[in-house]
């Protein structure tokens, strides 16, 4: 223990040089502006700030808060919350405008300036004397390691060693305790913090095995809309003396030498083993036989529980193999992200499809990489993981190595022992081409029911009940209805108005005959020709219709014109015949008293020629 407080003592440093403080007047004038200037520490970190049992503000960080304020002649208002998760909230929330002694993460970057660090502490892994083992941070891998919410070993860890099982922890005790008791493998704190608490609970099982890849560095950080706050604070920093700087330190770090034998526990234990040490003696003839038995039966115990232990650890080193592999292998992207949408875990698909390496995503948010347009309906489907059954899908527009493509999600969240989400797991897939082909889809849809609308005649697709299932615009026309209230009624209700197809039905005929069946129809002034066409399914059997009615009226008014032209032109021909029969009988006549004229003459001729025969004899 005396080495690693050693150590801890050559670790720490603090940032700055002496130097006067001397604030511009802008600075001058901000403070007189703003007089009060809230800080909140952090409820539970002795020995660097705290409050006591008279729920004062003390530790490291408040003696340089007292050295700052009376630099500055300023009084700090402090603010006390229950846990470092509300410190962090209230600061994201404005409603307080200094931290004392906070590390500078990327995430706090965001809503909060810092000084230089004015302390530097290393992360150690404290565990018991069975996992001596865990002396740095890949000794972690697949083990439950306590971090307490909202530190910043949690950042680090989860950023940059996703094969680290953490554990949440309230605070520091609940850590050291679950460890203790081998509830959780190691706990990961910063080093005088936690040999603070161990002496405070004087748990006596529990060592510091080794230090993790990070350091805390504390600085004090002010709100990032207040820059001259934090102007304020680094020069405040820099005119405390070195001098000043170690006096404070020493005052709460600390080595105690301490005698053996003056040490209570000791007495206690020395006296318990010679008690014990008697009474072994006293009872070793009457337990002597027993002990060996048990120990035999123990021993078989122990040999059977390391063979079973044994076998379990060669299955889950197959089992995670196999797992590896199937991550590894697999097509679809699968990735873990934490509440705040950072890269916890990525597969080499996600990382083929975006161009870049594991250590290049892991700590960024996914959400840059989503198209504006689609971001806030991801946002809007991912709050559907904090409602049961904590899963949601959607499908965005992502920007990958080849350009915009559309990926599909399917998410599921990770609840911790309190029921809370705390992480995300998503399977991803490219969409792209289907996207594509339901794009080209829709857009034949449309060209198809533009034509469909286009078109003059009633077009009904039937199923093989004889119901509607599908009209163009011109039914709403003939009908003078809308589509909604002809969906889903039988075809005969529309047209004849019954509840029952009537006798001559073509849809019944066709579901018969299974060939086009047609029918004419006087409907009110109009007539209709009703032609069916039969679907026939693979097996030849009616499985719908498809059902046009064509309005024939002007064609039927045309026929009828026509056949009334038709009957007028018999009717004059008719007439016509009669007058040129009556006309062929008079014609008949004169031919009849021309003819017997003609024979007159000709006897007249004859006459005439034997007269003149006997006139030329004489």
């Amino acid at each position: 223990m005396k080495k690693t407080l050693i150590l801890f003592l050559m670790v720490i440093y603090f940032a700055g040089q002496l130097s006067a403080l001397e604030l511009t007047n802008e600075e001058k004038n901000w403070l007189k502006e703003h007089p009060i200037i809230r800080i909140a520490p952090d409820p539970e970190f002795p020995p660097i700030e705290w409050f006591d049992e008279n729920d004062e503000y003390v530790g490291i960080a408040a003696d340089f808060m007292k050295q700052i304020e009376s630099a500055l002649g300023i009084e700090f208002e402090v603010v006390k919350c229950r846990n470092w998760d509300e410190v962090l909230q209230k600061a994201r929330d404005k409603e307080v405008d200094l931290l004392p002694a906070a590390a500078q993460t990327p995430q706090r970057a965001e809503y909060m300036l810092s000084s230089e660090p004015h302390l530097v502490f290393p992360g150690v892994i404290i565990t018991t004397n069975n996992n001596h083992n865990l002396i740095n941070t890949k000794a972690l891998y697949n083990k439950n390691v306590g971090i307490v919410s909202g530190y910043v070993w949690y950042e680090f860890i989860s950023r940059d060693h996703s094969q680290i099982n953490i554990v949440d922890v309230a605070n520091i005790t609940d850590g050291l305790r679950k460890v203790a008791t081998n509830e959780i493998d190691a706990f990961i704190a910063t080093l005088p913090i936690a040999l603070y608490y161990i002496e405070q609970e004087g748990i006596s099982n529990l060592i510091i095995a080794g230090e993790i890849d990070y350091e805390t560095k504390l600085s004090i950080q002010t709100r990032k809309d207040w820059p001259l706050l934090n102007s304020i604070m680094i020069k405040s920093l820099k005119a405390i003396s070195p001098e000043k700087k170690q006096e404070i330190l020493k005052k709460w770090i600390f080595l105690k030498p301490m005698s053996i034998f003056s040490s209570r526990t000791f007495w206690i234990i020395a006296i318990s083993m010679l008690a014990a040490g008697l009474l072994i003696v006293i009872m070793a003839g009457f337990w002597n036989t027993s002990l060996k038995k048990q120990v035999r039966i123990k021993t078989r115990e122990l040999e059977e529980d390391i063979e079973k232990r044994k076998k379990l650890e060669t299955e889950l080193i197959a089992s995670e193999e196999k797992y590896k592999l199937l991550v590894e292998n697999q097509v679809d992207m699968l990735v873990k992200v934490d509440m705040e949408g950072r890269f916890l875990f990525v597969n080499p698909s996600y990382c083929k499809m975006f161009g870049k390496t594991e250590k290049e995503l892991l700590g960024k948010k996914f959400m840059p990489l989503v198209h504006e347009e689609d971001q806030k309906t991801t946002e809007e489907e991912m709050k559907k993981l904090f409602e049961e059954p904590h899963c949601c899908y959607f499908e965005q527009r992502t920007k990958t190595k080849n350009g915009w493509r559309w990926l599909a999600w399917q998410d599921k969240a990770i609840l911790n022992d309190q029921g809370k989400v705390f992480e995300i797991i998503g399977v991803g897939r490219d969409i792209t081409q289907q996207k594509q082909a339901e794009l080209e889809i829709s857009k034949i849809a449309q060209e198809w029911q533009s034509t469909f609308d286009a078109t003059n005649d009633v077009i009904w697709t039937l199923n093989k009940e004889h119901d509607i299932l599908r009209c163009n615009e011109t039914t709403t026309k003939m009908f003078n209805t809308t589509y909604n209230n002809l969906i889903g009624k039988k075809c005969w209700e529309v047209i004849y108005g019954t509840s029952e197809p009537i006798e001559a039905c073509p849809s019944v005929r066709a579901q018969k005959t299974l060939k086009r069946e047609t029918m004419e129809l006087l409907s009110g002034d109009s007539w209709l020709l009703i032609t069916v066409d039969p679907i026939i399914n693979e097996k030849g059997e009616f499985e719908g219709a498809v059902h046009i009615i064509k309005d024939i009226t002007h064609r039927k008014k045309i026929e009828k014109e026509l056949e009334e032209y038709r009957e007028h032109l018999e009717e004059m021909v008719k007439k016509r015949t009669v007058e040129l029969e009556e006309k062929n009988a008079r014609l008949e006549e004169y031919n009849k008293l021309f003819i017997g004229r003609e024979f007159r003459i000709k006897e007249l001729k004859e006459k005439v020629k034997k007269l003149e025969a006997k006139l030329r004899i004489e």
